[in-house]
């Protein structure tokens, strides 16, 4: 009992002295917190529309986190996490696809890596000036699979 208690007393200290904020946002936020400050809006983001998803096969993609992908570097960037160079053409091409039929801002993310192809994604603010790329929940997902499938999700969003 005291052992599990000390554990317990442990883990809340260790809560305590991470602070807020978030390692892995990719915008620094300015304002601490406090009275005064008037932290990022969190939740989805009105506007963002959800482009079709990019399936890739046997290609060893990892979950990512959202990057923007509005200049031609930014999109290198992203293509280069791929092996292969047809690959990363494929990735390319459905980009410059979803540049020319979004607008202004997009965003992508690798958001699954497996036997399964999620139906959707959930675009949301992380609270910290983010954005949060999330796949939906496969509702029977396969028990395994002959080659594993890289989803890629492409978001338009609003200016702003």
């Amino acid at each position: 009992m005291k052992a599990s208690l000390g554990l317990l007393l442990a883990a809340v200290a260790l809560v305590a002295t991470t602070g807020c904020g978030s390692a892995s946002s990719s915008v620094a936020s300015g304002c601490p917190s406090g009275p005064n400050c008037d932290p990022a809006p969190s939740g989805p983001i009105p506007g963002a529309t959800v482009l079709p998803l990019v399936t890739l096969h046997a290609v060893a993609g990892h979950v990512s986190e959202a990057m923007p992908l509005d200049t031609p570097a930014q999109v290198d960037a992203f293509a280069q996490q791929f092996p292969g160079a047809l690959v990363q053409k494929r990735v390319r091409g459905a980009l410059r696809a979803a540049l020319a039929a979004a607008g202004p801002h997009v965003m992508g993310a690798v958001v699954a890596s497996g036997c399964d192809v999620p139906p959707g994604v959930v675009v949301t603010a992380d609270g910290h000036g983010g954005v949060s790329i999330v796949p939906r929940e496969v509702p029977s997902p396969l028990p395994e699979c002959l080659v594993p499938v890289t989803t890629v999700a492409l978001v338009s969003l609003p200016s702003g």
